[in-house]
């Protein structure tokens, strides 16, 4: 303490607006980072819903004429968005109908389903989506994503 006591008022000001400051800067870039993860979650969720939706929407035919073929060949467009880890349509009895798995494998993961939405967990965002046809539930299409993206725009945004 004997730095401060020794100090001149100009220099113990000149201290306390510099700490200030850098207070100040701090919290705002704190709240920078905090608002752009709420901010990109929420995108996350709603492009992947979207894409749930769109999908939904293409198996509706194959599910109603239990073509899994095609099922399979409309998930297979998930391979040209590298986030997207698992893609599986599912009967109304909750039955495996066809899926897509990022590394080549048609596996049957289990995953406990859920009413249209989403979650976040284990590194992984996951959406469902009903298929409705006709007002009927036919079938469910559930999309995982793995949390890169997110995970990048922090470390860049914690960098900046």
């Amino acid at each position: 303490m004997t730095i401060l006591r020794d100090m001149t008022i100009r220099h113990k000001l000149t201290l306390i607006i510099m700490l200030t400051c850098t207070c100040a800067l701090l919290l705002a870039g704190i709240a920078f980072v905090a608002w752009g993860q709420v901010t990109f979650r929420r995108n996350m969720v709603r492009q992947l819903s979207i894409q749930a939706k769109m999908t939904a929407e293409n198996c509706k035919a194959a599910v109603a004429f239990e073509d899994v073929a095609d099922a399979k060949e409309t998930l297979k467009a998930f391979s040209a968005e590298p986030y997207i880890t698992f893609a599986e349509v599912r009967t109304k009895d909750g039955e495996h109908f066809a899926s897509y798995d990022c590394d080549g494998i048609d596996k049957n993961t289990i995953i406990t389903y859920q009413k249209d939405g989403y979650r976040f967990g284990d590194d992984q965002l996951t959406v469902f989506e009903s298929i409705v046809l006709d007002g009927e539930v036919i079938g469910t299409v559930c999309l995982q994503s793995n949390l890169k993206p997110l995970y990048e725009m922090l470390r860049r945004n914690t960098t900046i």
